[in-house]
């Protein structure tokens, strides 16, 4: 029987676009996914809860230790500790290339997404399966000037067979840059090479957009959330801002080709 992994990544310090009761709660992300891992069927073999950490955090993370059950449904939960280097892709890198061995799929998540249907994962998994030449499945992809598919909403997944692909030229998911690093800059570097590395193996970035729309949510813009492939009528992926917001929220859709239902990819 296939094994799949989820690995959730958390930060428990200060953000620069958040709901407001992340201010009062620090630990909100960690009770609202367990709360939706519960609410929502899944075959998960294991969940990992992944935080990435600074000193001063200890207390905080005390408390979020006895917040998270051994076993959520019939999904085991590991928790894993590391300091707040490399981002979530760090993160996703180190779990993946320790557990490599142990699972056959790997969902890569952000503390702040929540997946909001039944049998969500076993659509990733399918869904990966139906494309031939797949490196990895994102939330939202798009064509990047270095000739690939950018997953710009990172969220997503890949097999055990291509992410050791990936680490046995490249020595890890991410290359050798930046996966010291705390700042947001190089950050987004670590972005682009999750992606490119892929494709530099011989391998396609895909997305969801033909049976799901997905949730964005944004730092650098006047909206908060960006609504991605609006033709589809259920919702794969909510962000927290539209779940712990309770005033309400901005948002905006794109109509640049790219985003559009049917557009075909150069590459």
């Amino acid at each position: 029987m296939e094994k799949t992994c989820l690995i959730i990544n958390f930060w428990l310090g200060d953000r620069r676009r958040c709901p407001e009761i992340y201010h009062e709660d620090k630990l909100i992300y960690v009770k609202t996914q367990i709360s939706y891992l519960k609410a929502f069927e899944n075959n998960l073999s294991a969940i990992y809860f992944n935080f990435n950490v600074e000193s001063e955090q200890s207390n905080l993370l005390n408390e979020a230790f006895k917040l998270i059950p051994d076993t959520i449904n019939d999904s085991k939960v590991k928790i894993s500790i590391r300091e707040n280097k490399g981002f979530s892709y760090g993160a996703w890198n180190d779990i993946a290339s320790r557990e490599i061995d142990n699972y056959d799929y790997f969902i890569f998540n952000e503390d702040d997404y929540f997946f909001n249907q039944p049998k969500w994962d076993s659509y990733l998994v399918n869904k990966y399966k139906s494309k031939e030449d797949i490196g990895y499945l994102a939330m939202g992809v798009r064509p990047h000037h270095n000739n690939f598919r950018f997953p710009f909403h990172s969220v997503g997944m890949s097999s055990r067979e291509n992410i050791k692909k990936v680490i046995e030229k490249f020595g890890n998911l991410t290359g050798e840059k930046y996966l010291d690093s705390s700042l947001y800059a190089e950050g987004e570097q670590l972005q682009d090479t999750w992606g490119e590395l892929y494709s530099k193996v011989g391998l396609v970035n895909y997305d969801v957009r033909d049976d799901y729309q997905v949730e964005f949510g944004l730092t650098d813009r006047r909206e908060d959330i960006w609504k991605l492939w609006e033709w589809n009528e259920n919702i794969l992926i909510k962000n927290s801002i539209t779940i712990l917001s309770p005033y309400g929220y901005s948002w905006f859709t794109c109509h640049d080709s790219g985003y559009l239902e049917g557009y075909t990819f150069p590459y």
